[in-house]
Protein backbone atom coordinates (compact mmCIF):
# COMPACT_ATOMS: atom_id res chain seq x y z
CA UNK A 1 0.00 0.00 0.00
CA UNK A 2 1.68 3.22 -1.37
CA UNK A 3 0.98 6.58 1.09
CA UNK A 4 -1.54 8.85 -0.77
CA UNK A 5 -0.37 12.34 -2.04
CA UNK A 6 -2.70 14.74 -0.35
CA UNK A 7 -3.57 15.36 3.59
CA UNK A 8 -6.32 16.08 5.35
CA UNK A 9 -5.55 19.91 5.38
CA UNK A 10 -5.98 19.43 1.44
CA UNK A 11 -10.13 18.76 1.86
CA UNK A 12 -13.27 20.02 3.61
CA UNK A 13 -14.45 18.58 6.71
CA UNK A 14 -17.62 16.84 5.06
CA UNK A 15 -18.37 17.74 0.93
CA UNK A 16 -20.52 15.88 -1.62
CA UNK A 17 -18.79 14.73 -4.51
CA UNK A 18 -20.70 16.56 -7.16
CA UNK A 19 -19.76 14.38 -9.78
CA UNK A 20 -20.70 10.93 -8.80
CA UNK A 21 -24.66 10.04 -9.34
CA UNK A 22 -25.57 6.50 -7.17
CA UNK A 23 -28.29 4.26 -8.38
CA UNK A 24 -30.27 4.72 -5.45
CA UNK A 25 -33.35 2.51 -6.55
CA UNK A 26 -30.39 -0.38 -6.97
CA UNK A 27 -28.62 0.58 -3.64
CA UNK A 28 -31.66 0.73 -2.31
CA UNK A 29 -33.62 -2.59 -3.46
CA UNK A 30 -29.93 -4.75 -2.89
CA UNK A 31 -30.42 -3.79 0.81
CA UNK A 32 -33.82 -4.57 1.01
CA UNK A 33 -33.40 -8.14 -0.91
CA UNK A 34 -30.50 -8.89 1.42
CA UNK A 35 -32.43 -7.99 4.51
CA UNK A 36 -31.13 -11.62 6.20
CA UNK A 37 -27.26 -10.57 6.27
CA UNK A 38 -27.81 -7.81 8.55
CA UNK A 39 -25.26 -8.57 11.76
CA UNK A 40 -24.18 -6.86 14.98
CA UNK A 41 -21.52 -4.19 15.34
CA UNK A 42 -18.87 -6.56 16.22
CA UNK A 43 -19.83 -9.65 14.56
CA UNK A 44 -19.76 -7.77 11.58
CA UNK A 45 -17.07 -5.68 12.01
CA UNK A 46 -14.06 -6.62 15.03
CA UNK A 47 -11.22 -5.10 13.84
CA UNK A 48 -13.09 -1.27 13.65
CA UNK A 49 -14.52 -2.52 17.22
CA UNK A 50 -12.25 -3.14 18.80
CA UNK A 51 -9.73 -0.47 17.36
CA UNK A 52 -11.77 1.49 19.99
CA UNK A 53 -13.55 -0.39 22.94
CA UNK A 54 -15.66 2.61 23.90
CA UNK A 55 -17.13 3.44 20.92
CA UNK A 56 -18.24 0.37 20.40
CA UNK A 57 -19.87 -0.25 23.58
CA UNK A 58 -21.52 3.18 23.17
CA UNK A 59 -22.97 2.19 19.92
CA UNK A 60 -23.35 -1.64 20.57
CA UNK A 61 -27.21 -2.65 20.02
CA UNK A 62 -28.01 0.46 18.03
CA UNK A 63 -26.00 -0.11 14.78
CA UNK A 64 -26.00 -2.79 12.64
CA UNK A 65 -24.27 -3.51 8.92
CA UNK A 66 -24.36 -5.72 6.00
CA UNK A 67 -20.76 -6.55 5.33
CA UNK A 68 -20.49 -6.20 1.41
CA UNK A 69 -16.81 -6.79 1.58
CA UNK A 70 -14.83 -9.12 4.20
CA UNK A 71 -11.19 -10.37 4.88
CA UNK A 72 -8.64 -11.28 2.20
CA UNK A 73 -6.36 -13.17 3.84
CA UNK A 74 -6.65 -16.41 6.25
CA UNK A 75 -4.58 -15.09 9.06
CA UNK A 76 -7.66 -12.07 8.97
CA UNK A 77 -10.03 -14.89 8.82
CA UNK A 78 -9.01 -16.68 12.01
CA UNK A 79 -7.65 -13.04 13.75
CA UNK A 80 -11.69 -12.64 13.84
CA UNK A 81 -12.60 -15.42 14.83
CA UNK A 82 -10.16 -15.88 17.94
CA UNK A 83 -11.31 -12.54 18.70
CA UNK A 84 -15.03 -12.84 17.93
CA UNK A 85 -14.65 -16.43 20.66
CA UNK A 86 -13.35 -14.12 23.04
CA UNK A 87 -16.79 -12.34 23.25
CA UNK A 88 -19.76 -13.56 25.12
CA UNK A 89 -23.24 -13.26 23.65
CA UNK A 90 -26.45 -11.72 25.11
CA UNK A 91 -29.85 -13.74 25.35
CA UNK A 92 -30.15 -12.10 21.61
CA UNK A 93 -27.38 -14.01 20.37
CA UNK A 94 -25.74 -10.77 20.19
CA UNK A 95 -22.01 -10.28 20.66
CA UNK A 96 -21.69 -8.53 23.84
CA UNK A 97 -18.58 -5.98 24.43
CA UNK A 98 -17.32 -3.93 27.44
CA UNK A 99 -14.32 -1.28 27.02
CA UNK A 100 -12.98 -3.82 29.54
CA UNK A 101 -13.40 -6.88 27.54
CA UNK A 102 -12.54 -4.64 24.20
CA UNK A 103 -9.47 -3.31 25.58
CA UNK A 104 -8.11 -6.62 26.97
CA UNK A 105 -8.88 -8.37 23.43
CA UNK A 106 -6.89 -5.65 21.49
CA UNK A 107 -4.07 -5.50 23.78
CA UNK A 108 -3.87 -9.43 23.06
CA UNK A 109 -3.78 -9.12 19.53
CA UNK A 110 -1.11 -6.47 19.69
CA UNK A 111 1.11 -8.72 21.40
CA UNK A 112 0.36 -11.29 18.75
CA UNK A 113 0.35 -9.94 15.98
CA UNK A 114 -2.75 -9.72 14.44
CA UNK A 115 -4.00 -6.48 15.09
CA UNK A 116 -2.10 -5.15 12.25
CA UNK A 117 -3.98 -7.50 9.96
CA UNK A 118 -7.38 -6.62 11.45
CA UNK A 119 -7.33 -2.92 11.25
CA UNK A 120 -6.02 -2.45 7.86
CA UNK A 121 -9.00 -1.76 5.64
CA UNK A 122 -6.95 -2.83 2.64
CA UNK A 123 -7.33 -6.40 4.25
CA UNK A 124 -10.69 -6.81 4.23
CA UNK A 125 -11.91 -5.63 0.31
CA UNK A 126 -13.16 -9.51 -0.52
CA UNK A 127 -16.49 -8.87 -1.82
CA UNK A 128 -19.06 -11.37 -0.02
CA UNK A 129 -20.68 -14.22 -2.17
CA UNK A 130 -24.15 -12.46 -2.57
CA UNK A 131 -21.99 -9.64 -3.57
CA UNK A 132 -19.13 -10.14 -5.91
CA UNK A 133 -21.51 -10.86 -9.34
CA UNK A 134 -24.19 -8.61 -7.92
CA UNK A 135 -25.68 -5.69 -10.43
CA UNK A 136 -24.79 -3.41 -7.49
CA UNK A 137 -21.15 -4.61 -7.71
CA UNK A 138 -20.87 -3.66 -11.21
CA UNK A 139 -21.89 -0.22 -10.20
CA UNK A 140 -20.02 0.57 -6.95
CA UNK A 141 -16.96 -0.39 -8.83
CA UNK A 142 -17.98 1.87 -11.69
CA UNK A 143 -19.31 4.70 -9.92
CA UNK A 144 -15.83 5.31 -8.33
CA UNK A 145 -12.16 5.82 -10.28
CA UNK A 146 -10.66 4.57 -6.76
CA UNK A 147 -10.69 1.21 -5.94
CA UNK A 148 -13.25 -0.06 -3.54
CA UNK A 149 -11.29 -1.26 -0.64
CA UNK A 150 -14.37 -1.93 2.27
CA UNK A 151 -17.90 -1.26 1.74
CA UNK A 152 -20.86 -1.92 3.89
CA UNK A 153 -24.29 -1.02 4.65
CA UNK A 154 -24.92 0.46 8.23
CA UNK A 155 -28.20 0.91 9.84
CA UNK A 156 -27.79 3.20 13.20
CA UNK A 157 -31.52 3.08 15.38
CA UNK A 158 -33.22 6.25 16.49
CA UNK A 159 -31.01 7.41 19.79
CA UNK A 160 -28.08 6.17 18.74
CA UNK A 161 -24.63 8.21 18.69
CA UNK A 162 -20.90 7.38 17.59
CA UNK A 163 -19.03 9.51 20.20
CA UNK A 164 -16.06 11.59 19.46
CA UNK A 165 -12.82 10.12 17.46
CA UNK A 166 -10.69 10.10 14.66
CA UNK A 167 -10.33 7.08 12.07
CA UNK A 168 -7.72 7.61 9.81
CA UNK A 169 -6.06 10.57 7.54
CA UNK A 170 -6.75 10.81 3.72
CA UNK A 171 -3.35 9.79 3.22
CA UNK A 172 -4.03 6.48 3.93
CA UNK A 173 -7.40 5.80 2.40
CA UNK A 174 -10.84 8.31 1.46
CA UNK A 175 -14.02 7.55 3.54
CA UNK A 176 -17.45 8.00 1.65
CA UNK A 177 -20.87 7.96 2.60
CA UNK A 178 -24.16 7.53 0.85
CA UNK A 179 -27.50 7.84 2.47
CA UNK A 180 -30.50 6.03 1.74
CA UNK A 181 -33.00 6.99 4.49
CA UNK A 182 -34.13 8.30 7.81
CA UNK A 183 -31.43 11.44 7.43
CA UNK A 184 -33.99 13.50 9.19
CA UNK A 185 -32.11 14.70 12.72
CA UNK A 186 -29.16 13.27 12.27
CA UNK A 187 -26.54 15.78 12.99
CA UNK A 188 -22.52 14.66 11.41
CA UNK A 189 -20.40 16.27 13.29
CA UNK A 190 -16.69 17.45 12.58
CA UNK A 191 -14.47 19.27 15.23
CA UNK A 192 -11.15 22.08 13.64
CA UNK A 193 -9.02 23.86 16.29
CA UNK A 194 -11.85 23.06 18.75
CA UNK A 195 -14.75 24.71 16.56
CA UNK A 196 -17.89 22.21 16.33
CA UNK A 197 -19.09 21.91 12.57
CA UNK A 198 -22.45 20.33 11.66
CA UNK A 199 -23.56 18.64 8.77
CA UNK A 200 -27.03 17.54 7.92
CA UNK A 201 -26.64 15.33 5.01
CA UNK A 202 -29.40 14.69 2.04
CA UNK A 203 -30.47 11.26 0.44
CA UNK A 204 -29.34 10.28 -2.48
CA UNK A 205 -26.00 12.13 -2.41
CA UNK A 206 -22.51 10.79 -2.12
CA UNK A 207 -20.01 12.60 0.68
CA UNK A 208 -16.59 12.61 1.47
CA UNK A 209 -16.20 12.48 4.97
CA UNK A 210 -12.43 13.77 6.90
CA UNK A 211 -12.23 11.27 9.32
CA UNK A 212 -8.96 12.47 10.19
CA UNK A 213 -10.65 15.04 11.82
CA UNK A 214 -12.23 14.15 15.24
CA UNK A 215 -15.97 13.74 14.50
CA UNK A 216 -19.23 11.92 16.01
CA UNK A 217 -22.81 11.55 14.60
CA UNK A 218 -25.69 11.73 16.56
CA UNK A 219 -29.21 10.46 15.64
CA UNK A 220 -32.13 12.53 17.34
CA UNK A 221 -34.56 11.43 14.69
CA UNK A 222 -37.58 9.28 14.66
CA UNK A 223 -36.57 6.52 12.14
CA UNK A 224 -33.88 3.92 11.12
CA UNK A 225 -30.90 5.80 9.37
CA UNK A 226 -29.40 3.81 6.04
CA UNK A 227 -26.58 4.00 4.60
CA UNK A 228 -24.03 2.28 2.22
CA UNK A 229 -20.44 3.44 3.88
CA UNK A 230 -17.07 2.48 2.55
CA UNK A 231 -13.20 3.23 2.06
CA UNK A 232 -11.12 4.01 -1.37
CA UNK A 233 -7.99 3.41 -2.00
CA UNK A 234 -7.08 6.88 -3.82
CA UNK A 235 -7.70 9.99 -4.06
CA UNK A 236 -9.01 10.46 -7.94
CA UNK A 237 -12.32 10.71 -6.97
CA UNK A 238 -12.25 14.33 -4.86
CA UNK A 239 -10.26 16.13 -7.53
CA UNK A 240 -13.32 18.20 -7.63
CA UNK A 241 -13.34 19.08 -4.00
CA UNK A 242 -9.79 19.86 -2.66
CA UNK A 243 -8.56 22.92 -1.90
CA UNK A 244 -5.93 24.70 -4.21
CA UNK A 245 -6.78 22.68 -7.71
Amino acid sequence: MEKLKYKKFDYPLCAEIPQLKPDMELITRFMNENNDQWQDNFTAHPGITLSNAQVAVDTFHLIDHIALTGPSEPQIINSQLDSISDVPEDAEGRAKLTASLGNKIRTKDKLSGKAGHLLNEYNWGEPAEFYKDSELHEHITGLFKAPVIRIRYSKMKPGAQITPHIDYNTTYAIRFIIPIDGNEGVENKFWLKKEENTFNLEHGKVYFLNIGYTHAVYHKGTQDRRYLIGSLGGQQDLESIRYDK
